[in-house]
């Protein structure tokens, strides 16, 4: 069965995904030989990672969360500078 899914931006667009549509998509992963890929493909892979993780946890409002936030929005100047 089918997931309506409506379009960000669009209420009035639908789009039709397949109930199973994320098991699929980690197949698909799983089957990537990271190595294999050319250098700037590796760079943005990992980029879009680390940027995915970091939309995720300043989404979150866990405690452990919300202190990385205070240390990512509002550095000290004499705090560190590597997580």
């Amino acid at each position: 069965m089918a997931d309506q899914t409506t379009l960000t931006g669009n209420p009035s667009a639908k789009l039709e995904l397949p109930a199973d549509l994320t098991a699929q998509l980690v197949d698909l992963v799983r089957e990537i030989d990271f190595g294999a890929l050319p250098s700037d493909v590796q760079r943005r892979a990992r980029h879009s990672l680390t940027d995915t993780l970091g939309v995720q946890a300043l989404g979150s409002v866990t405690e452990p969360v919300a202190m990385l936030r205070g240390v990512v929005l509002n550095p000290q100047p004499d705090g560190a500078t590597v997580m």
